[in-house]
């Protein structure tokens, strides 16, 4: 597995490791899980009460409250969706010392990072916010899939916080279930399908399908610029260096770049601006 490939996997990985999540029923249609909350501390920091856990995620807002929460994947079929019920929910309330931690504002000022904790109040109003939030559906590779974050935390933007330490979540699964699709399966689809809470399930309902591309012939191109590198790096193409072959209305995204031995570079990252980046060797 390439180094990318297995960046991605770690990446994708982080919201499933050390989450406690218990499947007690599964069918192409549903799923039955119980969920139970990872440890976590109540600590304070900079004057705030910080909730400290090594195995779930933040909120990333400045000035919202830091609170942790729970990400959880699960496969559906190309057109599907998913619905989310709650059976059963177990909760307790702690008096906390001080209010939780705001997000930080992270900010470099000559070269060193600074850390502000500034409240927006609007984000510490009270709200009924659901314990279970679904977002929209996605594709990666093929399998479509929907993130469902699990947030058991619920503050009142004061001295309340409200723990839910269990909860019973019945899953629906809507859309063509019964799709049998084959794909040829790589180390980052499995890698992603074990990150699933239906792997089995959402093997069978792959999308992909191998993209057309139309080739052009090279050899009657008027133009060619030729690339010197001395050494190993990522290198980029800005209109400017266009400008002094001519060639400024030529998008530097769409260009072909081939190394000496003729084959296509391996590896290009696009800049959303007018600039095309890519690895030299």
């Amino acid at each position: 597995m390439n180094r990318l490939s297995v960046s991605l996997l770690i990446f994708l990985a982080v919201s499933l490791l050390s989450a406690k999540v218990s499947i007690l029923e599964q069918s192409p249609n549903h799923i039955l899980m119980q969920y139970t909350i990872d440890p976590y501390t109540i600590d304070l920091h900079e004057g705030f009460t910080y909730i400290k856990t090594d195995s779930m995620n933040y909120s990333s807002i400045p000035g919202s409250p830091l609170l942790p929460y729970q990400e959880y994947k699960v496969g559906i079929p190309e057109g599907g969706s998913i619905s989310v019920n709650i059976l059963d929910l177990s909760t307790e309330t702690k008096t906390l010392s001080q209010r939780v931690l705001p997000v930080p504002d992270v900010k470099t000022i000559d070269g060193f990072t600074q850390y502000s904790y500034n409240i927006k109040l609007e984000a510490y109003t009270p709200s009924n916010s659901s314990v279970i939030q679904i977002l929209d559906p996605a594709v990666f590779r093929g399998f479509g899939y929907q993130t469902i974050l699990v947030k058991p935390f619920n503050y009142d933007g004061f001295k309340s916080l409200k723990v839910a330490g269990s909860i019973l979540i019945r899953i629906d699964i809507s859309g063509n279930t019964t799709q049998k699709a084959s794909f040829v399966s790589d180390d980052l689809s499995s890698g992603f399908l074990d990150l699933m809470l239906n792997p089995d399930s959402a093997k069978n309902w792959n999308s992909s399908q191998r993209a057309q591309i139309n080739y052009a012939d090279w050899s009657k191109s008027d133009n060619w610029i030729r690339i010197e590198t001395d050494k190993d790096g990522i290198y980029k193409i800005t209109p400017n260096q266009l400008g002094v072959s001519n060639l400024t209305d030529i998008d530097p995204q769409s260009f072909r770049l081939f190394t000496t031995g003729g084959s296509v570079l391996s590896y290009a990252v696009v800049d959303p601006g007018n600039i095309s980046y890519w690895r030299g060797r």
